[in-house]
Formats: C-alpha cells, sequence, structure tokens
C-alpha cells in the first residue's frame, strides 16, 4: 500500500512540472469559499474626423449628399453619437437642406470601426465657385452611456459652378418710326433679357438722364417693375418719352438703372447706357450734317460682322473738299475695313452714302456698347466745323471665347479608390463652352504616365461626331492600372483634337487624377495542433499567415475565440509589409467533450485606414479524460507486478516529453523563420 502511493505522488509531480499551471489554477475567493469577479477591463471610445481619398466637389443646383466620415479610434463602443453642422447664418450657407436639418444621429460606431454622417444638401445655384469650409461638432458617449465625449472640426468641400450669374441686359431698343420726333412725344419699348441661368424677380427699371439734352419722361412715374423673369426670357418694357421741338438731329444718351434678385433673395444692381436716335432740324455743324445713320436693331454676336452707314450731306452754299469721316467704337467695337474714309467733295446740298464694317471684340461683356461717328472738312479750322453723333450697338451672348473650346467638366469611376490590377469603368463628360458654335470631328486620345493605365476591350482612342454649342457628350471607357502601380493619384491625359464649324483645326489637353491602392491580402494557413484534445487539458494551436498583397497592412491585431478557455490574449503585431509572414499560438482548454470551435479574428487597416476583420474558423474534436481503474492507485503491487507499473510511468513521461520537444521545435523554428523575414 506504502508503495503505490510513493508512486502516485510521483506521478503527480512529473504532471504537474509538465502541465501549464493555467489548467490546474482555481479562483481566489473569499472567506465563505465565494470566487471573486475578475476585474472589468473598461476600453474608451475615442472619434476623429476620418480620412478622404479626395475633396468632395458638388455642382451648383444639383442634389447631393454631404458624407462627414467618422473613425472611432478607441477599442470602446461609441454610442448615441451626434453630428451638428454648425452654420452661424443660414442664409449665407452655400448650400439649401430641406428643413434646415442641420443634425444627424448614429445609433453606435464599434471600437476602431468606421462610418459616416450623411447630410442630403443641394450646393446653391448662385454660390461662386471655389472652396469652402464646414464647420461640425461631434458628441457620443462611451458604451454604458455615463461619460459624454465631443470634439469639433472642419470639413473642406469644393463647389463647381457653370451656371451663368445673374444678369440682366438690353437686348433691343423698339420705337415707332425707329427715331424720336422733335416736337412729339412716343414710346420707347426696351427689351430686357434675363442672360443668367437664374430666374430673376422684384426687378425695377428706371431710366435717367433727362433734362439736358431735351428728352424727358412723359409720366410721373420713371421706374417700371417686372415681377419675375425666366433664364433667357425676354420682357419688353414701355417707356413714354417726350422730344423738344427745335431739337437736333441726333443720337442722344440715356441711362437704364437695374434691380433685381435671384431666388435666393440675393440682391444685384447694374446700369446700361442705350442711345435713342432722334429726328429734328437736322444734326450739323454749320457746313455738314450726319444723315440716316444706321446700326444693327438687333444684338450681334462677338467675332461677327456687322456694318454701319451713314449720309454726309453739304449743308453749306459752296461746294466742300476733303471731307473725312472716322467711326470709332472704342476697345469693343473694331472695325473690319478701314475706321477713316475720305470724301472728296461734296456739292452744295449734295449728300454721300459712306459705309463701315465693324466687330464685337471677343470675350466682352454682354451689353449696349456706343460707336462714335465723327464728321469734319480737312481744311476746317479747329473742331468748329466737326459734326459728331453716337449710336448704340447691343452685343449679345458672348458664349465665352470666340474659338469654341472642348473641357472635361466632370468624370466618374464610381469608386474612391481604384485598385491596382482591377478593371474598371471611367465616365466622362465632355463639354462644349461655347455658346454659339458646334465644334466637330472629334478624337481623343488617353496617355498616362508610365503607362499605369491600359484600355480594356478597346483602343486608346474615341471619336466624336459632333457636339452642339454647350451641349455635353457622355462617353465611357474601361480602364486597368498596372498590377504594381503605385499607391497615389496617378494622371489620366485625354489628348482632343477637334474642328470648329469653319474646319480650323483646334487642340486642348484635360488632365483626370485618378487614385490606385494596392490590395492589402492576409493569406492564412490552417489551425494546426500537435496532439490528440482531451477535456480540461490545454492543447497548443497555431497558424501561420503572410501579406499576400502589394499593399501594407497596418495596425494588425490577432485574436481568438471560442467554445474552450485560453490564458492567451490578443496579439498586436502592427505593421506587416507585402511578402512578409509570421504566425499566430495559443493554449486552448477545452470544456466539454465532441467538436470544438473557434475562430481566429484577424482586424487590420490597409493603406487608406480602412478597417478589415477577416476570421479563420477551425474546429476540433475532444475526447472525455482518461480515467484509471478504481483500484490501480491503491492496489499492493505483485512481486511479478513492479514492472507494470514502472511501464505506465515510462510511457506516460515518453509522452509527455515528445509533445513538449515537438513544441519546442516547432515555436523555434517559426521564430527564425521570422527572425529570417526581418
Amino acid at each position: 500500500m506504502q508503495y503505490g502511493k510513493k508512486w502516485f505522488a510521483l506521478i503527480m509531480a512529473v504532471l504537474l512540472l509538465l502541465t501549464p499551471l493555467t489548467a490546474w489554477a482555481t479562483e481566489d475567493g473569499d472567506d465563505n469559499g465565494t470566487p471573486n469577479q475578475p476585474e472589468r477591463i473598461v476600453y474608451y471610445p475615442n472619434i476623429t474626423m476620418g480620412t478622404q481619398s479626395r475633396t468632395p466637389t458638388f455642382k451648383a443646383g444639383q442634389d447631393s449628399r454631404l458624407l462627414i466620415p467618422l473613425h472611432n479610434t478607441g477599442q470602446g463602443e461609441a454610442r448615441d453619437v451626434v453630428v451638428t453642422l454648425q452654420i452661424d447664418d443660414p442664409a449665407k450657407f452655400p448650400f439649401v437642406m430641406e428643413g434646415l436639418n442641420f443634425r444627424k444621429g448614429v445609433s453606435s460606431i464599434r471600437g476602431r470601426g468606421r462610418t459616416e454622417a450623411l447630410f442630403p444638401l443641394t450646393a446653391r445655384t448662385n454660390a461662386p465657385s471655389g472652396l469652402y469650409t464646414i464647420p461640425f461638432r461631434v458628441e457620443y458617449a462611451n458604451d454604458d452611456l455615463n461619460n459624454r465625449y465631443s470634439f469639433s472640426d472642419v470639413m473642406y468641400v469644393r463647389i463647381e459652378n457653370d451656371l451663368q450669374s445673374p444678369t440682366l441686359i438690353i437686348q433691343e431698343i423698339q420705337m415707332t418710326g425707329g427715331r424720336l420726333a422733335a416736337g412729339g412725344s412716343n414710346v420707347v419699348n426696351i427689351h430686357i433679357r434675363n442672360m443668367g441661368d437664374l430666374p430673376l424677380e422684384e426687378i425695377d427699371l428706371t431710366l435717367s438722364g433727362f433734362g439736358t439734352g431735351g428728352i424727358y419722361m412723359d409720366t410721373t412715374y420713371p421706374t417700371r417693375k417686372i415681377d419675375k423673369l425666366a433664364p433667357d426670357e425676354v420682357r419688353s418694357v414701355p417707356f413714354p418719352l417726350r422730344v423738344e421741338s427745335g431739337i437736333e438731329e441726333g443720337t442722344y444718351p440715356l441711362q437704364l438703372n437695374m434691380k433685381f434678385k435671384d431666388d435666393y433673395g440675393t440682391a444685384y444692381e447694374s446700369k446700361e447706357e442705350l442711345y435713342l436716335p432722334v429726328s429734328g432740324s437736322g444734326f450739323s455743324g454749320g457746313l455738314i450734317a450726319i444723315e440716316n445713320l444706321q446700326v444693327p436693331a438687333n444684338s450681334v454676336q462677338p467675332y461677327t460682322d456687322f456694318p454701319v452707314s451713314l449720309h454726309v450731306r453739304n449743308t453749306s452754299g459752296t461746294r466742300i473738299e476733303e471731307i473725312l469721316v472716322k467711326a470709332e467704337g472704342g476697345e469693343a467695337l473694331l472695325p473690319k475695313t478701314p475706321a477713316m474714309q475720305q470724301i472728296a467733295s461734296l456739292e452744295a446740298g449734295e449728300a454721300k452714302e459712306v459705309t463701315f464694317t465693324f466687330f464685337a471684340k471677343d470675350g466682352i461683356e454682354s451689353k449696349n456698347y456706343p460707336l462714335e461717328i465723327r464728321v469734319e472738312p480737312v481744311r476746317s479750322s479747329g473742331n468748329q466745323n466737326a459734326v459728331i453723333q453716337y449710336a448704340g450697338v447691343m452685343v449679345g451672348d458672348t458664349g465665352g471665347s470666340g474659338v469654341p473650346k472642348i473641357i472635361v467638366d466632370r468624370y466618374d469611376y464610381h469608386t474612391d479608390y481604384v485598385q491596382a490590377g482591377d478593371s474598371f469603368p471611367l465616365d466622362i463628360s465632355f463639354l462644349n463652352t461655347h455658346a454659339a458654335q458646334s465644334v466637330r470631328n472629334i478624337r481623343i486620345s488617353f496617355t498616362s504616365e508610365g503607362d499605369v493605365f491600359s484600355p480594356v476591350g478597346s483602343s486608346n482612342t474615341m471619336y466624336i461626331n459632333r457636339i452642339a454649342p454647350g451641349s455635353r457628350s457622355q462617353q465611357q471607357i474601361t480602364l486597368r492600372p498596372k498590377p504594381d502601380a503605385s499607391y497615389k493619384v496617378h494622371n489620366l491625359y485625354a489628348d482632343i483634337e477637334y474642328e470648329d464649324e469653319n474646319g480650323t483645326s483646334h487642340q486642348s489637353k484635360e488632365l483626370i487624377g485618378i487614385p490606385v491602392i494596392q490590395e492589402a491580402k492576409l493569406v492564412f494557413g490552417e489551425v494546426e495542433t500537435g496532439m490528440e484534445a482531451f477535456v480540461g487539458n490545454p492543447i497548443p494551436v497555431s497558424l501561420e499567415f503572410y501579406n499576400g498583397g502589394r499593399g501594407l497592412v497596418r495596425n494588425l491585431l490577432v485574436s481568438i475565440e471560442g467554445d474552450f478557455d485560453t490564458s492567451d490574449g490578443s496579439l498586436y503585431i502592427g505593421n506587416m509589409e507585402a511578402g512578409k509572414s509570421n504566425y499566430y499560438d495559443a493554449q486552448l482548454i477545452p470544456l466539454q467533450p465532441g467538436k470544438m470551435e473557434g475562430k481566429v479574428i484577424f482586424r487590420y487597416d490597409d493603406e487608406i485606414n480602412q478597417s478589415h476583420e477577416v476570421e479563420k474558423p477551425f474546429s476540433i474534436e475532444v475526447m472525455e479524460m482518461m480515467a484509471p481503474p478504481d483500484d490501480f492507485w491503491f492496489e499492493e503491487p505483485q512481486p511479478d507486478g513492479g514492472n507494470t507499473l514502472g511501464k505506465w510511468l515510462a510511457a506516460a513521461i515518453a509522452v509527455m516529453g515528445v509533445v513538449g520537444v515537438v513544441i519546442y521545435r516547432k515555436r523555434k523554428r517559426k521564430k527564425e523563420e521570422v527572425e529570417d523575414d526581418e
């Protein structure tokens, strides 16, 4: 009996030495034997503004969504998250939001998780193109809602506004007989056109400049009102005028003051000169008179020829020789024919016609421009015999440049980033910026630095037959970045060749920026164990993994979960470069027989700070712990049975030794491999 007890004590000592203490450890208790609860680990949230691949861009007048990226960099869950746009004056905010809802709530953001706060909005149609800041504040609580936190930041956004700003012009001036008559009254109809892309309202038109030239308003109310004027709409506004008798024939200037508002209530003001022809007693300098001065009654387009004609009459009683006629339009109206012409001679009472050809300068503002006509004899002394008369020429739609230009006004690759090696569709909109001329025979070639992008299923060239004035052509091409393209924004160039309506060839080059990222991809082996699993006995498991992508794996954290106990917590590895490998191992304690299931969890960030979580499931068959026979430990050894007990002990020690050696060598080998990789 004493002999068996000694062997039993020896076996138990060996087992205790070879088995991790955690398998046999019990929780400390109080004096009554009640186990103490383990101290709870508290994780705290920490929300910051997430990263953006590019500055959000909004088109004026289009319904859009503002997405504010939020990143919980803490390990604790953030709950009851409220994002508030801090807008002091909504009337000055460049966006319109339905119901002025500047607050958005997010129920929760898990530890190290990401989400976005969405605000539906529309960029104002009168917002100038440019970069804007949107301040916001984020408030949130921890997972038990006992503590609240907050932070403030600003988000940068860009507004692109291709719309014509609110503009009113005088398109045409009409009156009975084409001119005012001295000593009479007439109604002058001024045609007002809304040249902008926004509806206008509360329009006040006031005519001024009366009294000095002999023209007056034939009413006590000089202001006329228009309630609303749609884009490109023309409205005729009557002004009754009265002309003094005895006034000299000529062209007399007046001013039209225009005040109006857009549909957001923003006020504007502009002024235009207009020139009214008057038939009187003859406009002369004593010797010469200008008669029947004719300029276009309607608007003229930039870079378009228009005629100017007049009659010069000798009002003296003698012959006049060498008469100079000069037309001057300043910097806006340019002569195509000589601006100075000479009449050899005029007999007494004789009249001769003089004509000029002018054109409006390219890119000027749409309005009424003065044209000066000056007639004088060459041999006159000073300016006493010179005759000067003015006429107004209305220049209409400028349409920007006289040379039509094609631009890429928008493009979309349907994602925030493009994956290297993966094909993607690129939608491109080509805009003809000219308001009057179409473009044709358009050939577009796509190139990139280092041939980063290559077309898929087509060539790198596309053809467009024609784009009408102010119109767009929507095109799509499928591209694929090189598999080894570096992580950055790569430039795609569109070389555009085209012709205008006259067949003149033009070229332009547009740049498209496309961000490319490399995939960060973890590749796993199988979860391995070096021994059979028994209930209550620790069992080692290990898993090898490596970065099989071309991008950097950042902030790698490995943990294990399942229906078992383990003393191994999370393993933080940090950054893992492409092609590098590592391993994770843990000691598991099965709780019950049968299939034990678990998973190894990998959490990491890629190069653009996007969080990823990958799970590697596994299962292990667990057996009941084998119990020795009831009389094994206490039976007196027989004289010939001592060898049997020794064999049992030797076998147990040998098995445990082999397992220990295997585990030690395996860990040592993997540790050496990791050191070699580093």
